[in-house]
């Protein structure tokens, strides 16, 4: 599910056993265009939630780019 947030996009991802913002990051890299410390910091930023503390089944928004589907790259502020 993509949403749009100004020029940046998102899509919502549920949280399995042993994720961390870290790992989402690697995960969807093809997705996105930061830095895994600029994901987190990012991701952290948007849900307003504490990278340590995810919790199975919490949902978050995370920054991606779809370039075939003409969607805007998440940009790095």
């Amino acid at each position: 599910k993509l949403t749009s947030d100004k020029e940046d996009k998102y899509m919502l991802v549920t949280i399995q056993e042993g994720d961390t913002l870290w790992s989402i990051s690697e995960s969807y890299k093809t997705e996105h265009s930061l830095s895994n410390e600029k994901f987190v910091n990012k991701v952290s930023k948007i849900n307003n939630v504490n990278p340590h503390n995810l919790q199975v089944g919490q949902q978050i928004s995370i920054p991606v780019i779809k370039s075939t589907d003409g969607v805007k790259l998440a940009k790095e502020e």
